[in-house]
C-alpha cells in the first residue's frame, strides 16, 4: 500500500514514495526515490530495521540529503540521502511515527505519533549548513 508520495522541494525531478505491506505479513521498510521524474526508482531504505514498516517521510527544504522517516519503531534520519539511517532518540520514545511535517518558517520538525500525541524538534537549521544555504534552492527555502 502506498503510504506517502513526497515531491522534493529542491529538485523538480526528484520524488519519494513510501510503501508498507503489513496487512500481508510484510513489515519491511520500503522507501523509493526517483531523480528523473519517475522513469527510474531506487530503494533508499538502507539499514532501516527489517521488521519496521515506514509510514511517513520528510525531506529537509534546504539540504536534500537530510531525510526523516517515521517507522513502526520510531523516527530515523539520514544525512546522506538514505544510504545509512540513524535512530533519533533523546526523549522520543520507541513508538509508531505516523506523520512528519517540517515547518519552514520555524525550522521545526513536527512528529505525529500513534497514541502519544506530537513532538516538536525545534530548530533544525540552527547549526551551519554545508553549502546548501548558498545554493539557489537553499536561498529560496530559507526565505519562505
Amino acid at each position: 500500500m502506498c503510504k506517502r508520495v513526497v515531491a522534493s522541494q529542491i529538485d523538480a525531478n526528484t520524488a519519494y514514495v513510501v510503501f508498507e505491506n503489513h496487512q500481508n505479513g510484510d513489515f519491511k521498510p520500503y522507501i523509493l526515490k526517483t531523480a528523473d521524474r519517475g522513469k527510474g526508482w531506487a530503494s533508499i531504505s538502507g539499514n532501516l530495521p527489517d521488521n519496521g514498516a515506514v509510514y511517513a517521510l520528510a525531506e529537509d527544504p534546504v539540504n536534500p540529503k537530510l531525510l526523516f522517516a517515521g517507522t513502526e519503531y520510531g523516527l530515523y534520519f539520514t544525512t546522506i540521502g538514505g544510504e545509512k539511517w540513524i535512530k533519533l532518540t533523546g526523549g522520543l520514545p520507541t513508538i509508531q511515527v505516523r506523520d512528519l511535517a517540517i515547518q519552514k518558517r520555524e525550522n521545526d520538525l513536527v512528529v505525529g505519533t500513534f497514541g502519544r500525541g506530537i513532538y516538536i524538534l525545534d530548530g533544525l537549521h540552527t547549526a551551519p549548513r554545508p553549502d546548501y544555504r548558498n545554493t539557489e534552492a537553499g536561498k529560496r527555502a530559507v526565505s519562505r
